[in-house]
């Protein structure tokens, strides 16, 4: 039962059920800091809306959703009919965790509806580098981008789009897999970029070398345990008319971590940060650069470090005749780490090296075209 007097509150925070939570999680303050983010975003939403209507009494909310999601719709199926009706494949390698992994994609243009099908995709893996929901989302993400990228995004655009994805795949694993960070839904706009090539020439851009290299530090000071995600991107894929920027998380919106919040957040010292010049793919418009960073542990018990890394073994490709960019790098003390996707110990006074990976470049170079 909740505290006397609580019961009914609304707008006060039950107290009770905080400390179950903060009981039942490894960084109390972290998560309850998080929670307390949501409520107050929340309520600023519901402020807005309130504030809106007080504004236009007249206003049919139901009325304005259906006639912005119209329009998203009919700018959606302006676009695909300018697509020659037809069948458009292209696949995409990434570095997997136990195997290498595929993502291939079909996508059928007829009239103003597109179908995308994965099948022939990888089958899920048993380790936790698959992608369940967010397979859907960047699906419709990469065809807005492609498709209508200056309209609103919401319901309208996918009354076009139909996407079949086969159960038991990397992109839609069984009941009980493991997604841990859905990995692979990351590479899904740049498959359906490379897949439709032919037709949206000005649109399409190739990979990136990453959508972020994630390290998680955990362990135990004097105050209690802690816990801290470090993100760090690659170089974004170019496309005709504009290179890569460098260390840019496509096509999620992960910024790097700032060298303050590393310092400040985990028990390591950031002796280097620095962009990997020439580390983006070659073309007519370069790949965007990667980055090199080196941590050295300042704990004195071994921290717990995780890593989730790609593009180490499958550099990002290309598109249009343009260059892979240079492939990652993930280090132990001078040593390559055998699982860039696993957990290890870091010793006192041990260093990790990253270098992350760069975008592909987009179209031959001006020497090659001139041959």
């Amino acid at each position: 039962m909740p505290p006397a007097g609580q019961a009914g509150r609304a707008g006060v925070p039950n107290e009770l059920v905080r400390r179950i939570l903060a009981r039942n999680v490894r960084v109390p303050v972290q998560v309850l800091g998080d929670v307390d983010a949501l409520i107050a975003a929340n309520a600023l939403g519901v402020r807005r809306i309130v504030q809106m209507l007080d504004d236009d009494p007249g206003l049919d909310l139901a009325e304005a959703a259906e006639h912005i999601c119209g329009a998203t719709e009919r700018a959606v199926r302006t676009s695909i009919r300018a697509i020659p009706d037809g069948r458009y494949c292209a696949d995409i390698d990434l570095d997997g965790f136990e195997e290498p992994k595929t993502i291939m994609v079909t996508v059928e243009v007829t009239g103003d509806e597109i179908v995308v099908d994965y099948t022939g995709t990888s089958p899920q893996s048993r380790f936790g580098i698959n992608s369940a929901s967010p397979t859907l989302g960047y699906t419709r993400y990469g065809l807005a981008c492609l498709l209508a990228p200056d309209v609103p995004n919401n319901e309208g655009a996918r009354r076009a789009i139909t996407i079949r994805v086969p159960a038991g795949s990397l992109l839609n694993p069984t009941k009980g897999a493991a997604v841990s960070a859905n990995f692979p839904a990351h590479a899904i706009p740049a498959v359906l970029s490379r897949a439709l090539l032919g037709p949206l020439p000005d649109r399409v851009a190739a990979a990136a070398g990453t959508p972020f290299w994630v390290i998680g530090l955990r362990g135990e000071a004097a105050n209690g345990p802690f816990a801290s995600l470090l993100c760090f991107n690659g170089g974004q894929g170019a496309s005709r008319g504009q290179g890569g920027h460098p260390t840019l998380s496509t096509p999620s919106n992960v910024s790097n971590t700032p060298v303050e919040v590393i310092e400040s957040s985990a028990p390591v010292l950031v002796e280097s940060k620095r962009i990997v010049r020439g580390s983006g793919g070659k073309g007519r418009w370069a790949g965007g650069e990667g980055q090199e960073v080196i941590l050295r542990s300042l704990h004195a018990d071994p921290l717990d470090v995780i890593f989730l890394t790609e593009r180490i073994d499958h550099p990002a490709p290309g598109l249009a005749g343009g260059g892979d960019g240079a492939p990652g790098r993930l280090q132990i003390d001078e040593a390559d780490v055998a699982e860039p996707k696993g957990r290890t110990a870091l010793q006192p006074g041990s260093r990790i090296l990253l270098r992350t990976p760069g975008g592909g470049g987009y179209g031959f170079s001006e020497k090659e075209n001139a041959r």
